[in-house]
């Protein structure tokens, strides 16, 4: 397990690397970069919010609960309206500690 975990952090690394390196080396070669950065950055975000969105549902193979995932979706709100980080982090974790304290699976 810790072997696979390893792996898949180094692919997560080299993609996101890869995204920002080919966005570098491409604006000599492309007249038109502008709408073609605008992607890669799109690019990038949809693979960190895949990432997350895999973490916040699967633990060990099997469901995490409702309060993981009410908890991840408020913390990334916040991130979308642009909330101090740390201000994300505990908003995210008190909800899901709260709402597993309620009873919430």
């Amino acid at each position: 397990m810790t072997l696979l975990l390893i792996f898949s952090m180094a692919i997560l690394a080299l993609g996101t690397f890869a995204f920002r390196y080919f966005g570098s080396v491409m604006e000599q070669y492309v007249p038109d970069f502008q709408r073609y950065e605008e992607l890669l950055n799109n690019m990038g975000m949809v693979l960190l919010i895949s990432v997350a969105a895999v973490v916040m549902i699967y633990e060990a193979g099997a469901f995490a609960g409702w309060a993981r995932c009410i908890g991840v979706v408020t913390a990334g709100g916040l991130a979308y309206y642009r909330v101090n980080i740390l201000g994300v982090l505990f908003v995210g974790t008190f909800v899901t500690a709260g709402l597993r304290l309620l009873g919430v699976p």
